[in-house]
């Protein structure tokens, strides 16, 4: 179940990182202020002499803008798992200095956020939520085994009746509830997360099964065709040599998607051959406009591809290039409104070549496109249009082996760009 926490996350896992940081944060600055009025108030009653607001007010705003800025840097550039566990770890010791400072062990309020934390740790991983509970045990242990014998005179101590006989079990009794919540927590969320494992898994097999089933037929449809494409047959079929050709062109196309498909669905896409030759884009795209032109007229949707320059040419697999496109170009149709449109064009960027599918469809949130190029990910219009939610994971597939680019720009109810950018061919 628990991912390595080493080297660069997963999308799925740095969502699950990113509610650590955030209930984290969200304790930390909350624990500020009420540590900060803890310490205002011992400060009232004659505890200790130095007045501490006027620290406290240059401390406090200082903190709360160190951890805002923090977080957002860790949410843009620094995912790895290691520093949410650090995180987990200084607030686990500073949740027991702050006990420390407001009372001691058996006097404080706060006891509460070691369980917070806990929690936090259990939506990351197993191995987070042991480290945290033990580190949680350890602390409070030490605290109050350093106040009972004196080691460490915990603020505001005389203020209190002391400690009793009974303490012990108290302190014995909370270190249990604290093991007990990390466990219920941690075996929540698994079930949770084993659940989504196992619908993944299901669809996995299904996939594999499908284009594994599918891939007989076609190959089979293919000696077929290679047999009516060979000189004997055409020479007395002159005219049927133009369909066969696109029948035949129509087919391989196919069987590399769904070889390709076949290649997600064992998790390597590593197998996925490609080329690196000199490709002519505006070739490409316009034989693709041409193939979906019937497809755009039935939806009224009108399809134009602005090229203005004819040589414009890519470092690239030519039939790599066409599925990639052929995907962008079906999805710009399928998304779009009846009397829609879509554009094609390009710009150059440095010595890349940058392709823009421009429709005027609906566009999805901000939240669906984070996972737009995941595998079997439908979007907001699941329910409303067929498909597999495969064909932009692997167009993302392809176009990084060829060295690109892929992303995706989009506006709810006023339409979406995708933009592809590929090495020119310098």
């Amino acid at each position: 179940m628990e991912n390595s926490v080493h080297g660069k996350l997963s999308d799925e896992k740095k969502d699950k990182v990113f509610s650590v940081l955030w209930l984290t944060n969200l304790v930390r600055m909350v624990a500020s202020v009420s540590l900060g009025g803890v310490i205002i108030f011992l400060w009232a009653i004659g505890v200790f002499t130095l007045d501490p607001r006027p620290i406290l007010w240059g401390i406090i705003p200082v903190y709360w803008i160190i951890t805002l800025f923090g977080f957002f840097l860790s949410k843009k550039e620094f995912w790895d798992a290691r520093f949410a566990y650090i995180q987990l770890g200084v607030d686990v010791i500073a949740i027991t200095l702050g006990l420390h400072f407001v009372g001691g062990a058996l006097h404080s309020d706060f006891i509460f956020l070691y369980v917070l934390a806990v929690i936090s740790a259990t939506l990351l991983s197993l191995r987070a939520t042991v480290y945290v509970s033990l580190a949680a045990i350890g602390l409070y242990g030490s605290l109050a085994f350093a106040e009972h014998f004196k080691i460490w005179q915990a603020a505001g101590e005389h203020l209190h009746r002391g400690f009793q006989p009974d303490d012990m079990i108290r302190i014995s009794i909370f270190l249990l509830l604290l093991g007990i919540i990390a466990f219920q927590s941690y075996y929540f969320i698994s079930r949770v997360r084993r659940a989504e494992k196992e619908t993944a898994d299901v669809k996995e097999q299904f996939l594999f099964r499908i284009v594994h089933d599918l891939r007989s037929p076609m190959t089979a449809m293919r000696w077929i065709l290679d047999e009516y494409g060979t000189p004997e047959f055409l020479k007395n079929h002159a005219d049927m040599k133009e369909r066969i050709f696109l029948m035949q062109e129509m087919n391989m196309r196919l069987l590399r998607l769904v070889n390709d498909a076949l290649s997600i669905a064992r998790g390597n896409t590593a197998s996925i051959e490609m080329k690196k030759e000199q490709v002519s884009i505006s070739e490409v795209l316009e034989g693709l406009v041409k193939d979906f032109e019937a497809e755009a007229q039935r939806k009224k949707i009108a399809i134009r591809y602005e090229n203005g320059n004819k040589n414009l040419a890519v470092l690239g697999d030519r039939a790599r290039l066409q599925e990639i496109f052929s995907n962008l170009i079906e999805n710009a149709i399928k998304y779009n409104r009846d009397g829609g449109s879509v554009r094609i064009f390009h710009e150059m960027e440095g010595g890349n070549v940058k392709t823009m599918v421009e429709d005027t469809g609906w566009g999805i949130s901000q939240e669906s496109l984070k996972k737009l190029f995941t595998p079997f990910f439908r979007g907001d219009m699941e329910q409303k249009i067929e498909g597999t939610g495969l064909g932009l994971y692997l167009v993302k597939e392809l176009v990084s082996k060829m060295g690109g680019q892929v992303r995706m720009i989009s506006q709810e109810n006023k339409g979406s760009t995708f933009v592809v950018i590929l090495p020119g061919n310098a």
